[in-house]
């Protein structure tokens, strides 16, 4: 879905957009259309866990993308951002993808470690 968005982009937007945004707009679009492929994940792992009854991986996926969220949010979009360049939209959807991506590859890392090294263990 993801690769569909990004070769769609273009199309979308000169069907949507007004011509003078229309670049920056297709920035905002490339970099979210990786979005999908972080919420399919998300929400896979999620359900999978869910079913092994460890209902707090969602809650790790939840807290991890929150945490990077601040952060991220902190040292490159608030006032007293790091550096000297000006954050702009593209840069909002730069974060939100980073937080979505760290926060799906956490689960799922968590995920193969549940169902691998913690199933191996014998039971007491």
């Amino acid at each position: 879905m993801s690769i569909v968005f990004v070769t769609a982009a273009q199309n979308f937007a000169n069907a949507f957009v007004p011509v003078e945004v229309r670049q920056s707009s297709l920035t905002y679009v490339r970099i979210s259309s990786f979005s999908a492929l972080s919420s399919a994940m998300e929400t896979a792992v999620a359900s999978a866990t869910r079913a092994l009854d460890h209902p707090d991986v969602p809650l790790l996926i939840s807290w991890i993308k929150f945490a990077v969220n601040i952060v991220l949010d902190f040292l490159l979009i608030s006032r007293f951002h790091v550096g000297t360049f000006q954050p702009s939209v593209n840069t909002q959807a730069s974060v939100r993808l980073a937080c979505d991506l760290c926060s799906a590859f956490a689960g799922l890392l968590y995920f193969i470690y549940i169902s691998t090294v913690k199933r191996a263990q014998p039971m007491a």
